[in-house]
């Protein structure tokens, strides 16, 4: 605790020396997993368009494909989403991590787990179940991992005995709780046929709904208002705020069955209606949180930063990309575009213009106040400009080739490989010149926070920082 004087009354203000301290880690090391993720996913593009064909087993399309999957959701957007909640949910509560011990040895597990996934994942070992690739020592690991997580975040929490519960606090919560029961359904269940499949999408679904998206979510509540001064406390009506919870509680586990809409699943109508249905009322929650970021916006008292920038990208990627997903998600629609590129485009969407955005800009709002030290606005503006411009028209690009994909095949019924390569081949030059691009980018921004690691702290700025955030 910090003795601060207030209007002639002494008070104990908290300090968060340890969880900054954890946190400061997993920022620093998710910076560097999202530039490893890019790179991948650069590799990918050129062996999918035929630019690349290196002959050396380990770096084949079939073994970077799903490396490059598991490196998004364990070496990028899990560790940055962790590093801002170990930020956050203290400040939420009012008290200091339980254990730095235990955060530090999550940091260390984790990356070791990610060693090993990419080690064995080269070599070719995995489960060949899409998204749920890693071989079950790891996913053992990785229950182990989340087990030393949930603990330190919710023991914190029962720790601080808070009474005044921050509205992001349940969605923070939710999010760690979809993250471990997921993953232990996934992985820990056996089952076969289209059970194993719907397990499989429950996953995929709920590790990009349920943990990633409810988790930014969380964060955003407390981060955003706090960005644009208007306390850290959203000024939000309580009302719409607990709607938008229990909608995305609603809706998230049945619309996984949107995965299964096509013929040949052996899912009954009902059950394709519900995964239909739901996932277009998704549609509600998405209204209510883009109506809270607008109100932020429209009250805030400092004008838009670097990390401002980045929430508003962030949430207008979210929006098309909820209406995106609605609509393949009606029964005639996804007949057209399942197995398409417009699936492709949509995962990008979700995973990099919604998430990746979000805790792009969580970082370019935190990193000065755990530092002291001000990011180059030089720099996070050409990272904007390059990834903005970038993504958006590789997203464009997978989308218009799955269209273009869907109904030709639903006019031809058959196309021979050389025929398709040859229709989208544009399509997919385009996604690697423009992915290129936003590879490029997220150099710039590992560049960025490091440089403002390295540079000299200015205490002035950090006690300014202080009191935004």
């Amino acid at each position: 605790m910090a003795r601060v004087a207030s209007r002639g009354i002494d008070t104990l203000e908290p300090t968060y020396q340890v969880a900054d301290s954890v946190t400061k880690k997993f920022i620093l090391g998710s910076v560097v997993g999202l530039v490893v993720v890019t790179l991948l996913g650069l590799i990918l593009s050129l062996e999918r368009t035929g630019s690349l064909n290196s002959g050396f087993a380990p770096l084949s399309f079939l073994r970077l494909r799903p490396l490059h999957i598991q490196a998004i959701i364990f070496a990028w957007l899990s560790m940055a989403l962790m590093g801002a909640i170990y930020y956050v949910v203290p400040r939420m509560v009012k008290r200091d991590l339980l254990s730095g011990a235990l955060g530090n040895l999550h940091f260390v597990l984790q990356w070791v787990g990610i060693v090993l996934a990419i080690v064995t994942l080269l070599a070719g070992y995995s489960e060949g179940r899409e998204y749920l690739e890693l071989i079950w020592p790891i996913d053992v690991a990785v229950v182990i991992v989340w087990a030393v997580f949930a603990a330190n975040i919710f023991g914190t929490i029962l720790k601080s005995k808070a009474t005044d519960i921050h509205p992001g606090l349940k969605f923070v919560s939710a999010s760690i709780l979809y993250l471990g029961l997921n993953y232990l359904m996934g992985n820990f269940i056996p089952l076969n046929g289209i059970q194993d499949d719907n397990m499989i999408w429950s996953w995929a679904h709920n590790a990009v709904n349920g943990w990633f998206m409810v988790g930014l979510m969380g964060v955003m509540y407390y981060v955003v208002p706090m960005l644009m001064g208007v306390g850290d406390r959203p000024n939000v009506n309580k009302t719409l705020s607990t709607i938008h919870f229990w909608s995305l509680m609603l809706f998230i586990p049945p619309s996984v069955l949107h995965h299964l809409l096509y013929d040949e699943a052996p899912v009954a109508v009902f059950w394709k209606e519900v995964g239909q249905w739901t996932s277009v009322g998704m549609l509600i929650p998405t209204g209510i949180w883009v109506y809270m970021f607008y109100n932020w916006v429209r009250m805030r008292n400092r004008p838009l930063n670097a990390a401002g920038h980045f929430f508003f990208a962030s949430i207008v990627f979210y929006a098309l990309n909820c209406v995106q997903g609605a609509t393949q998600s009606v029964i005639a629609i996804n007949q057209a575009v399942h197995q398409t590129q417009w699936v492709i485009g949509h995962a990008h969407l979700a995973l990099v213009g919604w998430i990746s955005f979000g805790l792009i800009g969580t970082i370019y709002a935190v990193v000065p106040l755990l530092f002291g030290r001000e990011y180059s606005k030089s720099l996070a503006g050409w990272q904007l400009g390059t990834s903005v411009v970038g993504f958006t028209v590789m997203w464009l690009a997978l989308s218009m080739a799955g269209v273009v994909e869907g109904g030709t095949l639903q006019e031809q019924g058959y196309l021979s490989y050389y025929t398709l390569k040859s229709t989208l081949d544009p399509y997919l030059q385009a996604r690697t010149i423009f992915g290129a691009l936003f590879t490029v980018s997220t150099v710039i921004f590992l560049w960025n926070v490091y440089r403002t690691v390295l540079a000299p702290a200015r205490e002035p700025l950090y006690a300014e920082a202080k009191r935004i955030v």
